[in-house]
């Protein structure tokens, strides 16, 4: 079908995409000559075209999801909440509260020894942050995408369900205008 979706300046792009009955088909716009580009994501689904407004970046996205203000409190910590809210593309494997309650029901305090050592935060956040734009459609099979950490992730998706670095995925393609954040 054909997906118009508008710009600053009224450009106009079309897209044809053969689809599949019962696949969602994620379309990136990046690169354009547009004060905004980068910020397009057309979804594709059943024959349909939806243009979502997508205005707030990988670190308001984070910040407006409850069960991610412990993730959002670590990244500040680490001092790396400006990078998801810069201009690189990224994206996060973001893991909930509970995920991080997990380190204090296994080791006690090992969670606020965690958020107290600045340095070893960064590590394990950069961990969960790969360049670029990871749809879970891209995810399918096993794979391995290297970090901003410069470690490779394990990433597994056979089966339905996403795993990556042994957590399973529990909601996916969160779309922001610098990335796309997924929560584990």
């Amino acid at each position: 079908g054909r997906c118009d979706f508008g710009a600053p300046d009224a450009r106009e792009s079309a897209v044809t995409v053969e689809m599949q009955g019962g696949v969602d088909y994620f379309i990136f716009v990046d690169g354009l000559d547009l004060e905004d580009a980068g910020a397009f994501a057309l979804r594709v689904s059943e024959g349909g075209c939806f243009e979502p407004p997508i205005e707030d970046n990988l670190n308001e996205v984070a910040a407006g999801r409850p069960e991610l203000q412990t993730f959002v409190q670590a990244m500040q910590l680490a001092g790396l909440d400006g990078l998801l809210a810069g201009d690189d593309v990224y994206t996060v494997f973001a893991p909930t509260n509970e995920a991080f309650l997990a380190l204090d029901e296994a080791n006690p305090g090992a969670l606020d020894a965690l958020l107290a050592d600045a340095n070893r935060l960064r590590e394990v956040l950069q961990f969960h942050l790969a360049e670029g734009r990871l749809a879970a459609q891209l995810l399918e099979g096993e794979g391995w995408f290297q970090t901003v950490l410069g470690l490779d992730l394990q990433v597994d998706s056979r089966g339905g369900e996403i795993i990556a670095a042994g957590g399973s995925v529990i909601e996916a393609d969160l779309l922001a205008t610098n990335g796309i954040l997924h929560i584990v």
